[in-house]
């Protein structure tokens, strides 16, 4: 089983009526939990907030996050730059800002284990020339 397999199952999955389960096959154990939200559940990765100037960067897939070295609460981003990567399965998996903005919280800190759809970070939308 390789990540692409593991992102199939989990779009799959994500369709299922179910709130948790577990699976096993081969050498490979997933745990997949669904928050239960009044939101309807969509494959954005990136959520933005009601009645807000906030951006929620979420985790992708299940892995250990390793933050960039130079993140931190306040620092500007540019939209598309790599703020962080999702190590899963021993492959390295970037994740980028949708937005331009200022990092306004950090929900993680680096080689936090992390679940599908975690929130690594909130930013301030600003100006989209970063």
């Amino acid at each position: 089983m390789n990540i692409t397999d593991v992102d199939h199952l989990l779009d799959k999955l994500e369709k299922m009526n179910f709130s948790e389960v577990d699976l096993e096959f081969d050498q490979v154990k997933i745990h997949v939990k669904k928050e239960k939200s009044g939101v309807s559940s969509n494959t954005e990765r990136t959520v933005n907030l009601p009645n807000t100037n906030e951006v929620v960067i979420k985790s992708p897939m299940v892995g250990v996050v390793h933050l960039e070295k130079q993140l931190k609460a306040g620092k500007a981003i540019k939209q598309g730059e790599v703020v962080a990567q999702i190590e899963s399965m021993k492959l390295f998996n970037d994740v980028t800002s949708t937005q331009a903005g200022t990092i306004a919280t950090i929900h993680v800190k680096n080689g936090d284990p992390v679940a599908y759809d975690q929130p690594l970070m909130t930013l301030v939308k600003g100006n989209q020339n970063v």
